[in-house]
């Protein structure tokens, strides 16, 4: 009987440890801080890094476009070791393209504020990402100019003239 007295003694002590920390107000700032912290990491995980995605794959993918864009658009040139490479890029950048399109949420919200193309122009790139993948290491084909010029327009991919003439000529 003794021993269970001196547990409620015991932890009457501790709830009453606790109820006077909570009214501390250094506790309750220390709390509203971590609950400030955690809550922002929380925003930043799970909204904004998945929109920064999208920005850094259309910025890879406008890289690749004219990086590989030669090779894409004039394909009668290139051998199979190059082709391949072109394809298998094209298709990378067009899978994880709708990857981070569908780690975001709230995704019509963002784009209506413009901060990220609209679904229906990702999944339509992404699409002629994968159509123009499957050109490559055929005959030269206007069709190619015609995906590469959708994919920038759709995804608002904005190149110089100096960049787009350059990207336009033949392969001899």
């Amino acid at each position: 009987m003794a021993l269970s007295g001196y547990f409620y003694s015991l932890f009457s002590q501790f709830f009453g440890f606790l109820s006077n920390l909570v009214s501390n107000e250094i506790f309750l700032t220390i709390m509203a801080g971590v609950s400030v912290y955690v809550a922002g990491r929380l925003i930043v995980r799970v909204i904004v890094e998945p929109i920064h995605e999208i920005s850094k794959m259309r910025g890879r993918i406008a890289s690749n476009l004219v990086y590989y864009g030669n090779k894409a658009a004039n394909t009668g040139v290139i051998d199979e070791k190059d082709s391949e490479e072109v394809r298998d890029q094209l298709r990378k950048d067009a899978a994880d393209l709708l990857g981070a399109a569908h780690r975001v949420i709230f995704y019509g919200f963002w784009a209506r504020l413009g901060l990220i193309p609209n679904k229906h122009k990702i999944d339509e790139s992404s699409g002629d990402l994968i159509g123009l993948s499957n050109k490559v290491g055929g005959k030269i084909n206007e069709e190619n100019w015609e995906d590469i010029k959708n994919i920038r327009e759709k995804l608002n991919l904005e190149f110089s003239r100096g960049i787009l003439d350059k990207l336009e000529e033949k392969v001899s």
